[in-house]
């Protein structure tokens, strides 16, 4: 699956501004600051002041457990940010109310998890509630822009680009809509369109949007920000794609830099930036360079997400061309049929890099003068699965890498890898 931007993102949706709990977590973005729900102040007033203590006491629980799912989370250990968040989630709404800031962000911010481990159809229903409790509560335009943004940002995951245009759209009209524009949301957000229209083969309007992405971070947040390096990544696996490798190289080089250095060498975005450093290798014949980049990332995402993250499908795809392009066509024969075999069980047969994964299977098989019947076959059901995804382009893609990760409410901080869980 390319997520190159396009489909498992680690993807540029920042989760902007999602409603917090009370002024202290919207210090960075200007958000709108929500007042605490009243129930406490009541039931002190009442005699039963040893049920508010507890109440109060559950709800501090919830917060502190609340931050440390963002700690986990930015420091890519997701499998255990994705129980913390669980828990927060059961908290928040025994003691509160569902329309209630910090049960929205609670279920925003495991749904994002849940997303970032590929696990698309338990995160959708969540965004989706969040969404409508959005719509129901009158939210402003900011909140509810972050919210479209975050559900555009899982169709992409999930290869559903004509779904997510017009969702990025509109909350793109929405936040230039605001009375004071944050140019950092609106970079994030333009930058996620602009995944959508590579994707759909719309590379002219792809570009320029790319590039005042990284303008306007670079200008309001600094060179070294994790952002910054995320909207490198973007615009240089586009790059890449259009076959100006020497620039993507410099580019991706400047993106591990960042990153080693604000997240570690053993964070999933690290890894996702060596692997698309391997591909500019590989298209160049440079095979000794990467094929220690892409064992590196497999390992690192094995570890990181978990054996059933759709990443390892691709990391596996990567690694089976490279050994193609070197003529082992035993080892690439075994590691494409096993991420077709995941890709399949993880994102349906239909899917469009499904359709990628029967197609570099056909490419190895036609190779071979005795398999050119099953490379027929293979060509035949990837051709139909095309065709009902006739919105993309008929592409080979490479992985998944960047539109910004999921996004999280934004804290009084940065969010995630680049800034971003709400702190309740």
């Amino acid at each position: 699956m390319r997520l190159s931007r396009f489909a498992l993102a680690l993807t540029l949706s920042l989760l902007f501004t999602a409603p917090l709990h009370g002024a202290k977590a919207c210090a960075a973005f200007g958000c709108r600051a929500q007042p605490n729900a009243p129930l406490l102040e009541v039931i002190s007033a009442s005699p039963t002041a040893s049920l508010a203590q507890t109440l109060g006491d559950e709800l501090d629980r919830a917060h502190k457990l609340s931050d440390r799912v963002i700690e986990l989370y930015e420091a890519g250990r997701y499998g255990e940010a994705v129980v913390a968040a669980e828990a927060v989630v059961t908290l928040f709404r025994q003691h509160l109310d569902e329309t209630h800031p910090d049960v929205i962000a609670s279920l925003n911010n495991l749904a994002v998890l849940y997303q970032t481990l590929g696990r698309y159809g338990e995160a959708e229903p969540l965004l989706l509630d969040v969404l409508t409790l959005h719509q129901r509560l009158d939210s402003d335009d900011a909140e509810l822009a972050t919210s479209l943004n975050n559900l555009a940002t899982l169709y992409q995951f999930q290869g559903r680009q004509t779904e997510a245009l017009p969702l990025f759209q509109r909350a793109i009209a929405m936040l230039r809509q605001q009375p004071e524009v944050d140019p950092r949301n609106l970079a994030v957000t333009l930058n996620n369109l602009a995944t959508v229209y590579e994707a759909l083969g719309r590379y002219g309007e792809a570009l320029p949007l790319y590039q005042d992405t990284l303008e306007t971070l670079e200008q309001n947040l600094g060179p070294d920000h994790p952002d910054v390096a995320t909207a490198l990544f973007n615009l240089a696996s586009f790059e890449r794609l259009q076959g100006r490798y020497g620039n993507a190289e410099a580019q991706l080089h400047r993106v591990l830099e960042i990153r080693q250095e604000q997240q570690g060498r053993a964070h999933p975005d690290f890894a996702t930036a060596l692997n698309e450093l391997a591909l500019i290798y590989r298209h160049q014949g440079r095979y000794g360079e990467a094929e220690p980049l892409l064992t590196e990332a497999l390992a690192t995402w094995r570890q990181q997400l978990g054996d059933d993250h759709p990443y390892i499908a691709t990391g596996l795809n990567n690694l089976a061309r490279l050994y193609r392009a070197q003529g082992r066509v035993g080892e690439a024969e075994t590691l494409y049929q096993e991420a077709l075999a995941r890709w399949r069980q993880q994102l349906g047969h239909d899917h469009p890099s499904v359709a990628t994964a029967l197609n570099n299977l056909a490419t190895l098989y036609s190779l071979q003068p005795q398999r050119q019947d099953e490379a027929e076959d293979l060509l035949t059901e990837a051709l139909a699965i095309r065709r009902a995804n006739w919105d993309l382009p008929i592409l080979t893609w490479p992985i998944a890498s960047a539109t910004w990760p999921p996004s999280l409410p934004i804290r009084g901080g940065r969010r995630r890898r680049q800034g971003a869980m709400a702190r309740c």
